[in-house]
């Protein structure tokens, strides 16, 4: 069995040109439509696909969720130590502050004593 394939040329080219190429180089004949085992084959190849594609929306979803609660676990922790931080500055301040506005104080008794 022999199969001609004609190829259009541009215009100014030589006319068609006309290729022979005999079918059984990659072209076979069906008779008869897929069996029901193919079908059966591709549906579970479909489903196999699937179960895949769910699979991995999944684990990108949980990987996802757990960066994100760990970087707002790390945001939490990174206010937290600010917080103290800060505090602690203020009441070291204030406690020299009036520390040493006590001494002035004192000394200004003396003073006027």
């Amino acid at each position: 069995m022999e199969l001609v394939l004609t190829t259009d040329t541009p215009l100014g080219a030589e006319s068609n040109s006309t290729h022979t190429v005999m079918s059984d180089d990659f072209l076979t004949p069906v008779d008869s439509p897929p069996s029901q085992e193919y079908y059966e084959n591709t549906s579970n190849i479909m489903l196999y696909a699937l179960v895949v594609v769910v699979v991995v929306v999944v684990v990108v979803l949980v990987v996802v969720v757990v960066v994100v609660v760990v970087a707002a676990a790390a945001a939490a922790v990174v206010v937290v130590v600010v917080v103290v931080v800060v505090v602690v500055v203020v009441v070291v301040v204030a406690a020299a502050v009036t520390s040493r506005g006590n001494t002035m104080v004192t000394t200004r008794k003396e003073e006027h004593k």
